[in-house]
């Protein structure tokens, strides 16, 4: 059953990352953006780099838009450049969206989720695994807000984008095994 779910441990939230994280590496080698997973870089979903908008924020004008119907406010193609999972939302602000459609194209609605429920500051994250929203590197990415009233959306969409290192951002280039160690000291038990 798709759906959102309230988050009310930060450990829930990490491990929902840390498990997006390694699945878009092996999405990203598999659909031939990088030969290896360590030339692949995983990074932050961000408005203005990944959906084109105006500015770096999650702040989206729909004060023109058309209540109670659903606006478009993503139209981009992938260019197989990259792989994009969305997996929550954040919600700030007043609420003028109730619902978010994720879209492959023009036809294929791969999700809808309601998010009317979600107060301020309300994290929200997938509840099945098999929920997470999924953009393929060829796919064209197509979202839509349900609007309620006029004026601005307000929340952040939790998602990761894999790309080829040094597209967007060069990452750290720490070694394998300087990775290890420093996974095993942060979730180490006491």
């Amino acid at each position: 059953m798709p759906g959102l779910a309230a988050v009310y441990e930060k450990s829930e939230y990490l491990r929902m990352q840390r498990a997006i994280e390694e699945l878009l590496r092996s999405e990203a080698v598999e659909q031939k953006i990088a030969s290896k997973r360590d030339a692949v870089i995983v990074r932050d979903l961000l408005p203005k780099t990944d959906f084109s908008w105006s500015k770096e924020a999650w702040w989206y004008d729909l004060s023109s838009g058309t209540v109670n119907s659903y606006n478009q406010v993503v139209n981009v193609d992938l260019d197989k450049k990259k792989v994009i999972a969305i997996w929550g939302v954040k919600m700030r602000g007043d609420p003028v969206v109730s619902a978010v459609k994720f879209m492959r194209g023009e036809s294929e609605t791969i999700d809808i989720w309601e998010i009317e429920a979600l107060g301020e500051g309300d994290i929200s994250i997938i509840t099945n695994v098999e929920d997470v929203v999924l953009y393929h590197a060829q796919d064209k990415v197509n979202i839509q807000y349900y609007l309620l009233a006029q004026g601005y959306a307000q929340f952040v969409l939790l998602g990761k984008v894999a790309e080829k290192r040094d597209t967007t951002v060069a990452g750290s280039r720490l070694k394998e095994d300087e990775v290890k160690l420093l996974h095993r000291e942060m979730f180490r038990r006491e």
